[in-house]
């Protein structure tokens, strides 16, 4: 299937702000992914699914059986004209947690807190010339306690998703040591 050039102008996303939006499945009307962005986020999606045909991820398998069966992937604008991204963080959350409370799933990937085993150097070829990391590892369950907390408040003044090599303060480990 090819794919049309669905690129959000510049002034329109001037205006959009930050935004929260879902992937739709249009077989079935049901919403398999909700995010956040700006500017084009909302088209990544299915590009990244198209630059590895054969991931494992949830969301990208999703697409793929979309674009088989000839349909396209519903793109819906829930929420526009976001002024902060820490604003359309909580607008996101609000929504995953929604579906989740209603029992619907979603491809998100899931929300937890995890026991860190190993680092690697993330191999998705959107993340290539990126300084994108990934982890082998298992659920920690004696940090259930931070599960849908905002870790900012942990980690004053750092970007989200750093790797944090010693733990965070309140943990058993060391105080944090981002890279």
């Amino acid at each position: 299937m090819s794919v049309l050039d669905t690129r959000i102008p510049s002034e329109v996303a001037e205006v959009l702000k930050y935004y929260v939006y879902a992937l739709r499945d249009p077989r079935d009307g049901r919403v398999f992914c909700v995010g956040k962005g700006k500017a084009d986020r909302i088209n990544s999606h299915v590009g990244e699914a198209a630059a590895d045909p054969h991931s494992e991820r949830a969301k990208h398998i999703k697409i793929h059986e979309i674009e088989v069966s000839g349909a396209a992937v519903d793109l819906l604008f829930l929420r526009t004209e976001i002024d902060d991204e820490a604003t359309a963080y909580v607008v996101e959350q609000a929504v995953i947690d929604a579906f989740a409370v209603d029992g619907h799933p979603l491809t998100n990937l899931v929300r937890g807190a995890y026991r860190i085993d190993s680092w690697f150097r993330s191999q998705m070829p959107w993340d290539k010339g990126k300084n994108r990391w990934g982890f082998n590892g298992e659920p920690a369950e004696e940090l259930a306690h931070v599960v849908g907390t905002h870790m900012r408040d942990a980690f004053r003044n750092q970007v989200m998703y750093r790797r944090f090599l010693n733990g965070y303060e309140g943990s058993v480990d060391a105080a944090p040591s981002p890279v």
